[in-house]
């Protein structure tokens, strides 16, 4: 089996070897492909029990080896305190089935904060497109989080990541997942192929531990 570098990709045809990013309602799995599964803050208002009924029921699918994206989001969506029930049944999904968390945040860290340390989680949480500056990034790190970058991320919070702890991903790019690697390792700085292997040996670990 090829392990993905790319945790996070709304673009499947682009990205061959990526972990795909769907709604449950999107989710219509394809041979040797992975995904990860989950109510987006931006569907946070329109979200049913039946949407979390069958998020539950398909977050146990083999070829589903993360949850989410899910997360909280100020700017769009449900009120924050919907947003914060809905990610909370992502959370224990991640949490029964033992698989990461995808999260989407804006402008509600702070929040986020307080929902780790509530649920003391035992999976890894891993923030998606993470744009953030350097001392916001020491802090989520500092607290437990892992960060993900994609095309779009201010250098000195890269710089700031340690290896362990980063991940890349192509969300909505039209980059090449090599070209991405490539890029993020020499802005970083390592070589790419310390990089590689670093995200490979992580890929076993948290995605793929249990095929």
């Amino acid at each position: 089996m090829t392990l993905p570098v790319d945790i996070h990709t709304h673009q499947p045809e682009l990205h061959e070897h990526a972990i795909i990013s769907v709604s449950p309602h999107e989710f219509s799995p394809q041979p040797y492909r992975y995904y990860s599964i989950g109510i987006h803050p931006w569907q946070s208002a329109t979200a049913e029990t039946h949407d979390m009924d069958m998020l539950t029921q398909i977050a146990s699918h083999p070829q589903v080896v993360a949850i989410g994206e899910c997360g909280i989001d100020r700017l769009h969506g449900a009120p924050v305190e919907q947003q914060i029930e809905i990610l909370i049944t992502h959370i224990r999904l991640s949490e029964t089935l033992q698989k990461p968390l995808i999260l989407h945040v804006v402008r509600a860290f702070d929040l986020l904060l307080g929902v780790y340390k509530r649920m003391r989680p035992s999976q890894k949480w891993i923030i998606h497109g993470f744009r953030g500056n350097a001392a916001t990034a020491h802090q989520l790190i500092t607290a437990g989080y892992d960060l993900s970058y994609g095309e779009k991320y201010q250098l000195a919070a890269l710089q700031t990541t340690p290896l362990d702890r980063l991940w890349i991903e192509s969300d909505e790019s039209l980059l090449s997942d090599d070209t991405l690697l490539t890029h993020i390792a020499e802005k970083y700085p390592c070589a790419t192929n310390i990089l590689r292997a670093s995200i490979e040996r992580r890929m076993k670990e948290v995605f793929f531990s249990k095929i």
